[in-house]
């Protein structure tokens, strides 16, 4: 069996979209909410509290203001955003540039984006960067994308540090600089996010901007494995059998492949599907069961979007 890692550093960009799924993450109050909260919010919502409004969004689409809620958080989120809440702008932005609860207008999550950006909101820079790189809602340009990574990256933002790495080593919109990209997503790595401890892995693997270390490679894999990184998953599955990485574990491997093969990364499932076919075959019943039973266990471990965050971008 001969697969390869995916050497090529995948941009980890726009973490945050997961808020369009699971926005009880961002700032929504956990556990059930009083009635009496919620006509508190109601009455300052109604009284042009931008405040009151986004929460109110965000306690809908989490679900816990029942059907009407979820219904009417797209407009709750609008009426904030229109007074330049740059958090609901964020929000709805996402929610328009996935589809979720609207009609899918990259367009206006780009002018949503782009207001909230203007306001400081790191995210918001973050994720229109994205947009410009794609030339998808705006027009292509990658020296204003270099521009808002970095300033979301000066705020501290992983994921900006990740996508202003990766623009340095390939030499996108700025002079090429491996060293300096392999800084900056090491910061992100360090600073415990999935997206730049995966790409600290392929730097090492590869060994670009870095000296080239396996061994130093599989450890970040796996920390970007357990927070839910699909294609980590499917790197260290790889690197498991490698001996230049360590002592090999074909158990262990086969875990990590079933699991990239089930994940949140379309153009990976099958090639994950592959390799841990391949490597089956060569194991024993016992072994398989055995990898099947720690991936069925981690998967039951794991916080619901846990997945779907780590890779959300592609």
């Amino acid at each position: 069996m001969r697969y390869r890692s995916t050497i090529a550093v995948i941009s980890a960009a726009f973490s945050c979209c997961a808020l369009a799924i699971n926005p009880v993450a961002h700032a929504a109050e956990d556990g059930p909410v009083s009635p009496q909260t919620v006509v508190v919010l109601s009455r300052a919502a109604e009284n042009g509290d931008p405040d009151a409004q986004y929460r109110l969004g965000l306690l809908g689409l989490a679900g816990k203001l029942g059907k009407k809620g979820l219904r009417d958080a797209p407009a709750m989120l609008q009426r904030a955003a229109d007074q330049k809440n740059p958090d609901a702008g964020f929000v709805l932005g996402t929610l328009y540039l996935r589809g979720v609860l609207v009609s899918r207008d990259p367009a206006k999550a780009a002018a949503l984006y782009r207001i909230a950006a203007e306001r400081g909101d790191a995210k918001a820079q973050n994720a229109l960067g994205r947009m410009m790189l794609r030339g998808e809602g705006v027009s292509r340009d990658e020296a204003g994308a270099v521009r808002l990574f970095k300033l979301a990256a000066k705020r501290g933002l992983p994921a900006a540090q990740v996508n202003l790495g990766i623009l340095y080593i390939r030499g996108v919109g700025v002079d090429a600089d491996r060293q300096r990209g392999a800084q900056l997503i090491q910061e992100a790595a360090t600073s415990g996010f999935a997206g730049g401890q995966f790409n600290l892995g392929v730097l090492l693997e590869s060994g670009i901007g870095l000296p080239k270390d396996p061994v130093a490679a599989r450890k970040w894999y796996l920390l970007a494995a357990e927070g839910g990184s699909a294609r980590a998953q499917f790197n260290l599955g790889i690197l498991l059998l490698r001996p230049e990485a360590g002592k090999t574990d074909p158990v262990e491997s086969l875990k990590w492949l079933l699991l990239a093969a089930k994940g949140e990364v379309p153009d990976l499932r099958q090639q994950a599907n592959s390799a841990a076919l391949a490597l089956a075959q060569r194991l024993s019943r016992k072994q398989v069961a055995r990898a099947g039973d720690a991936a069925m266990e981690w998967a039951r471990r794991q916080p619901s979007g846990n997945r779907a965050t780590a890779d959300i971008a592609r």
